[in-house]
């Protein structure tokens, strides 16, 4: 007998397990507030590597100068871009992406439908669908997001912030249920609650959300500014902090915390901290924001110890919320871990038909984690007994150098009571890098210090998040050092820094 089953957000984890859930066998249904692919294809992942990508050409092209004839001169510099241009490029991105999401779903004959949906009852869930377009300033009519107010409804199911306007100057999706109908109701045999999360907004920036801007509107600033304190040091603060710099603004990073990347190996974090020293970010570390004062265009950061910090905007990029308000949870008995919704190694929430992923339930805020956890829920859905293994999932910072990491690092490995061996190798000594001038950065890798299964790599620069997948492997199929000494690794390639690794 078909399960209904109904599929709630259609981002990195909503639409993987409606695609699983049909090449089971189910009767699906997906229901979507705000863009199909959610924040990682309109508001996260996708836009801001193309982003990325700008500076990158920026970057490269300085690179250039020392290439040109004795006393030439490029004439290039960032301000020569024209922003709406940059911002034009990104949106073509992701409508493209989005057309072929929902080419998925028809071909797939999966039911779409726009709206809010509400738990009413066991197997039982209330859709709102929004009401038809009506001329300008309607529902539909494409929101600008950057550095104005987002209208803040309750951020429910399938949604991150603000329903009725669309972020990123990008117009809403045309596959799905129209609205005006008035509410759907649909019984379920299965549910799973893929609602993503929003930007968070720490004090004292809370209270000036309007005037200030997130890793969701960035995508939209008018203009570029002439500087840029970016609150958070994470990957995302260090996404931006990165191309903004490339772009010529004078970008600074404000973090609570000691150092940037929370977690990671201090020979990650010095070595990164260090080149975007190098290239003019400015670093903040271990005091907190207790003021924030706008006057003039200008916005200025009090920190405890009294140091002030201008800048033009301010991109508070410190986490990101769930905000599950209105969704009916507490019918069905659901439970909260402060992080998100608590669910057991099987993705299933209190209620048992019900299943949670992605950033809702707080084990990853990765969208490939997300992926994972939505495809694993579909087949419990039909039986199966899969978990997720967070420590196969690889960590990715998409800046230059790029970072990317996966299982125990030498600290977390000893406090797991594990004794380990390290080897490193780094850029500089491998060929193709230094034929390419990408020379920075290095290749970690953790070993057990008895058979030496492989625990997990560091890698910093070069294509790092492309070669930690090696390791994740290695990883997950508990190889040791001697099984990846076997492969035969090309030449000339930036993967022989692995190679180089292993034989030391």
């Amino acid at each position: 007998m078909s399960k209904r089953v109904i599929v709630i957000g259609s981002g990195p984890g909503g639409y993987p397990a409606a695609l699983r859930l049909k090449e089971l066998g189910a009767e699906v249904s997906i229901v979507e507030a705000r863009d199909f692919g959610g924040t990682c294809l309109n508001r996260g992942c996708i836009p801001s590597k193309t982003f990325l990508d700008t500076g990158r050409r920026v970057h490269a092209f300085e690179g250039l100068r020392e290439l040109l004839k004795d006393g030439s001169d490029a004439g290039f510099s960032p301000s020569m871009l024209d922003w709406e241009k940059v911002k034009a490029r990104r949106s073509t991105v992701v409508l493209k992406l989005r057309a072929s999401l929902e080419k998925l779903f028809q071909t797939k004959k999966i039911e779409v439908i726009r709206g809010r949906a509400a738990f009413t009852g066991k197997g039982e869930a209330t859709i709102t669908t929004p009401p038809p377009a009506s001329g300008p300033g309607g529902p539909d009519k494409v929101g600008q997001a950057g550095g104005g107010a987002t209208p803040q409804g309750p951020a429910l199911l399938g949604q991150s912030a603000g329903a009725g306007n669309i972020a990123g100057g990008i117009k809403p999706h045309s596959l799905c249920q129209k609205g005006g109908a008035g509410p759907i109701k649909k019984r379920f045999d299965a549910a799973v609650l893929a609602a993503g999360t929003r930007p968070g907004f720490p004090a004292p920036f809370a209270e000036f959300k309007a005037q200030l801007t997130d890793s969701d509107r960035i995508f939209d600033l008018p203009r570029l500014p002439g500087s840029i304190l970016i609150v958070g040091g994470g990957v995302i603060g260090l996404e931006f902090a990165c191309f903004f710099n490339a772009m010529g603004v004078e970008a600074s990073v404000l973090e609570l915390l000691p150092d940037i990347l929370a977690g990671e190996d201090p020979q990650v974090t010095r070595a990164v901290r260090s080149s975007f020293e190098k290239r003019g970010v400015k670093f903040h570390f271990g005091k907190k924001a207790v003021k924030l004062e706008i006057s003039r265009g200008l916005k200025t950061v009090t920190l405890e110890d009294g140091t002030q910090l201008k800048a033009e905007e301010i991109l508070v990029g410190a986490g990101r919320v769930a905000d599950l308000s209105g969704m009916g949870l507490e019918t069905l008995g659901l439970e909260w871990n402060g992080k998100g919704v608590k669910v057991n190694e099987f993705m299933q929430t209190a209620s048992d038909d019900i299943y949670a992923v992605g950033d809702i339930n707080g084990i990853s805020t990765l969208a490939h984690s997300a992926t994972r956890q939505g495809e694993i829920a579909a087949e419990n859905i039909f039986g199966a007994k899969k978990t997720f293994d967070a420590g196969i999932a690889p960590k990715c910072v998409y800046a230059w150098p790029e970072v990317g990491t996966v299982g125990l690092n030498i600290a977390q490995a000893q406090a797991s009571g594990i004794a380990v061996k390290t080897s490193r190798a780094f850029f500089a000594g491998i060929g193709k890098a230094i034929a390419t001038g990408d020379t920075e950065g290095f290749v970690q890798l953790v070993f057990d210090a008895g058979d030496e299964t492989v625990l997990g790599a560091q890698i910093v620069g070069g294509p790092a998040t492309e070669l930690i997948h090696l390791i994740a492997l290695a990883v997950k199929m508990k190889l040791k050092r001697a099984d990846l000494q076997e492969i035969i690794y090309a030449h000339p390639t930036m993967s022989e820094a692995v190679h180089e690794a292993l034989n030391k």
